[in-house]
């Protein structure tokens, strides 16, 4: 008579670094689609929503957000901090190799490009505007950090003389000005604006600006006179 063999009971997978690191990866891929889902919100209709809202819109349980978060006001901050990180991490390269024109070129990129970023970008700085506005503080600090940034760039490539009233720091106020207006026409109109021709003109001014001759391919196109006027 044959002996039955003894079955082994199976064993149990060892907890790894591995698996450690996926469970990690997880969280931080609910985190971004939680972020992503409110961005989405915010471009549609502003950063009134709730925190319930966001789990449901990206797939998780109503308390997810408030889980991960915490309070509705650290969750607006993340959301804040996440658009402007991606924001600067496309202009600011160009600005720290002393590029300040590529630098205006990145960031209107990534305003026309950044999907519902950029849009969300304007609405959360627009809601700042309002005197009791809790993130006011926040968002001045980042334009004067965005003008430090084009101020520090222009310092070292201008060319030539200026007069007394202007400077590298009033060059940097205009240049965000033009950043700003530029992105929110673009935003409200759409392709009405045209922003090739509109970056090949800022482009102009600026170096016009720096005291830089522009190439000529980078001159804005000038109207054709009506050979009836003289």
């Amino acid at each position: 008579m044959t002996a039955r063999k003894k079955t082994q009971p199976p064993k149990r997978p060892a907890i790894t670094t591995k698996s450690k690191r996926t469970q990690q990866e997880r969280r931080a891929a609910s985190d971004e689609q939680l972020l992503k889902s409110a961005v989405g919100l915010i471009a549609r209709r502003g950063s009134n929503f709730s925190l319930a809202e966001v789990g449901r819109c990206s797939g998780f349980s109503h308390a997810m957000a408030g889980a991960r978060f915490g309070s509705r006001a650290e969750f607006i901050r993340n959301i804040r901090m996440t658009i402007r990180q991606q924001s600067h991490d496309t202009w600011e390269p160009h600005a720290s190799a002393r590029r300040p024109t590529d630098a205006f070129d990145a960031y209107l990129d990534w305003v026309s490009h950044a999907d519902e970023g950029g849009r969300a970008l304007y609405i959360l700085l627009t809601e700042a505007l309002t005197l009791e506005s809790p993130d006011r503080a926040d968002y001045a600090e980042h334009n004067l950090q965005l003008r430090q940034a084009f101020e520090q760039s222009i310092d070292e490539t201008r060319i030539g003389k200026h007069p007394r009233e202007v400077n590298t720091e009033t060059i940097a106020i205009v240049l965000v000005g033009m950043l700003r207006g530029i992105a929110i026409q673009w935003l409200l109109e759409g392709d009405a604006i045209d922003l090739e021709k509109v970056r090949a003109t800022a482009r102009w001014i600026l170096e016009k600006a720096l005291g830089q001759m522009p190439k000529p391919d980078d001159r804005p196109t000038a109207r054709a006179r009506s050979p009836e006027r003289t």
